[in-house]
């Protein structure tokens, strides 16, 4: 039982090592040799642990999503009901995924490593799709009606569209500004459905009879 928790603790280590690596550079320049190094390890002790890079890439998008999904979930258990929930919620989506510089460059990293390799596109999805489904949730929770699967997808892109900005230009966006706009956003979708309307449209030959109009296929 011993080896194992050793053996486990030391895959924890190799994995967030990748993460460090992954925040101070690009992933092209990222070798086996440096995450070991980062880890503390031998250059061939990794492959104990580790097949290849790719086998860590992927360990590494589910530790991702395993943290934040569970960070997320402790923090919505924190929220006390209340008119200030949604306000709560708005600032820790704004702070811990906007405005995350480690997270977000190893996230784009990421994303570049799964257009390229299918061992990393698929964790890539699971975690995306996550991330929707815990958004819906959370805000189904501060409206009558269930709040869909494309509604959160809207808020997603927001967010790390404001996100993938501020790696790539951060002195071009301010923190209250990026709030109101995701404020905006999370205001609209959260504001219920009007009613449709069931009323059925008059048929093309009754407008017609009613504009004055002779019916079609009648006489000139």
């Amino acid at each position: 039982m011993g080896r194992k928790n050793i053996s486990e603790k030391r895959r924890e280590e190799v994995v967030w090592a990748l993460f460090d690596c992954l925040a101070r550079q690009g992933h092209e320049k990222v070798t086996v040799k440096a995450i070991a190094a980062r880890a503390g390890l031998a250059h061939g002790a990794i492959h104990y642990f580790f097949k290849s890079k790719d086998e860590i890439v992927s360990a590494l998008v589910e530790a991702i999503a395993e943290k934040y999904g569970s960070l997320m979930d402790e923090f919505l258990e924190s929220i006390p009901p209340g008119p200030d929930a949604v306000e709560i919620v708005l600032d820790f989506l704004v702070d811990e995924f906007v405005f995350e510089g480690s997270l977000n460059r190893v996230f784009y990293n990421l994303v570049q490593m799964g257009f390229e390799r299918e061992s990393v596109l698929k964790p890539l999805q699971v975690m995306i799709r996550e991330y929707r489904e815990r958004l819906a949730r959370v805000l189904s929770m501060h409206r009558t009606n269930k709040f869909d699967q494309s509604q959160a997808s809207v808020l997603v892109a927001v967010i790390e569209g404001f996100a993938l900005q501020w790696i790539i230009e951060p002195e071009a966006l301010d923190r209250n500004e990026v709030r109101q706009q995701v404020s905006q956003v999370m205001s609209a979708c959260l504001r219920e459905p009007e009613e449709k309307n069931t009323k059925t449209e008059q048929s093309g030959s009754e407008n017609d009879s009613a504009s004055g109009l002779t019916p079609s296929g009648g006489p000139p």
